[in-house]
């Protein structure tokens, strides 16, 4: 065989095996292995943002434990597919590339795709702050990061990503947003014990020394 034809053949195979593999990803599979992202799961079937991710060949989902779900759970169900869609990002972010960051970026979303979201409500701002943390807000003018990384939970490079964050995101005009939490109150550190006398001393002030 003509080794030009057989060099095409062999890129052609790897291409074809690499396409199949990325149209098969099941994101409802996958998250399936982690308990503590059940709920997110069942919400993106119900709202079939699966069904869409899944025709997906680059994405960065932002996950929401169990835990942190209750802001959302009890919206109406056309509500819910808007915000979840927000947390679809139409590009491959890993720890790796968001440690690059010199300090934030717009990243655009499932739900720019709709063709009905408005203002930002599309887009994120991702920040990297000190200390290697990193948050998400809607790019949404005046809107507020509010979301902070938790963790990296799956990555296939450079198709797939799962990143766990701490609450949902909320575009402002899609629904009632969710502010994080107050940070807890400062409490002072305890008084230091007023330091001891020497032993030296101990000694002459005890009775019967002389």
């Amino acid at each position: 065989m003509n080794p030009k034809a057989s060099s095409l053949i062999l890129v052609t195979l790897f291409v074809f095996f690499i396409s199949v593999n990325v149209e098969s990803f099941d994101v409802t599979e996958l998250l399936n292995r982690y308990p503590d992202l059940i709920g997110f799961n069942d919400l993106l079937t119900q709202t079939k943002i699966a069904e869409s991710i899944a025709n997906r060949r680059t994405i960065t989902i932002l996950a929401v434990d169990n835990s942190s779900l209750a802001g959302i759970q009890s919206r109406p169900i056309d509500e819910v597919q808007k915000i979840l869609s927000d947390h679809v990002i139409l590009d491959y972010y890993d720890m790796k590339k968001l440690r690059k960051l010199q300090k934030s970026v717009i990243v655009t979303t499932l739900y720019q795709t709709t063709g009905v979201a408005e203002k930002g409500q599309g887009f994120l701002n991702v920040t990297h702050m000190p200390g290697e943390q990193f948050v998400f807000g809607s790019a949404v003018k005046g809107a507020v990061p509010v979301a902070k990384l938790v963790k990296a939970v799956y990555a296939q490079p450079f198709n797939v990503s799962v990143l766990q964050v701490s609450q949902p995101i909320v575009a402002p005009g899609i629904g009632e947003v969710i502010l994080p939490p107050p940070p807890p109150p400062y409490t002072p550190p305890p008084a230091q014990p007023p330091k001891s006398s020497s032993s030296s001393n101990k000694t002459a002030d005890s009775p019967g020394f002389r």
